[in-house]
């Protein structure tokens, strides 16, 4: 599930892909 969204993210940009990192990391916290 992770790996999928991240590989997508990865493809369509570096920086939104890190964005979309720290939003999910935010909302395990």
């Amino acid at each position: 599930m992770v790996a999928q969204c991240w590989e997508i993210a990865y493809q369509r940009n570096t920086s939104a892909a890190i964005r979309h990192l720290k939003q999910w990391l935010t909302a395990l916290s």
